[in-house]
């Protein structure tokens, strides 16, 4: 199935990684939006014209970081397809995708990745009912 056409916003404190995740996800026929933070992100999420088919969530982030972000989005937009990703380190018993996961997140990808990687989420994702 086609995934082209959907509307994403991507979240990454970032710029770089924004930058990058927009030309990827453009080429691929997909609308774009960019946020810096959780804040950012809500405020694009909850705008009147929004009607955003997927969020891909940064975790760790300043500000309102991103599993309080996908709580937010969440508990307010219970059928946003949500992709975490994060490089974070795993420390003790803190894993940060797992966590998100089970927070409310679709699914995860952990940084780095392959576009090749990405692209193939992308399309599990937005083809899932």
């Amino acid at each position: 199935m086609e995934t082209g056409g959907k509307k994403i916003l991507v979240v990454d404190d970032d710029m770089q990684m924004r930058l990058s995740l927009g030309h990827i996800l453009r080429r691929e026929g997909h609308h774009v939006d960019e946020a810096a933070d959780g804040h950012a992100a809500i405020d694009c999420v909850e705008a009147p014209d929004a009607d955003y088919d997927l969020v891909l969530m940064d975790i760790i982030m300043p500000d309102k970081e991103g599993i309080e972000t996908i709580l937010h989005l969440r508990r307010r937009h219970p059928s946003l397809k949500i992709i975490a990703m994060s490089g974070g380190a795993r420390l003790f018993d803190f894993d940060p995708l797992r966590l998100a996961r089970d927070c409310g997140a679709n699914f995860v990808l952990a940084k780095p990745f392959e576009p090749t990687a990405l692209r193939e989420l992308l399309r599990v994702c937005l083809t899932e009912d």
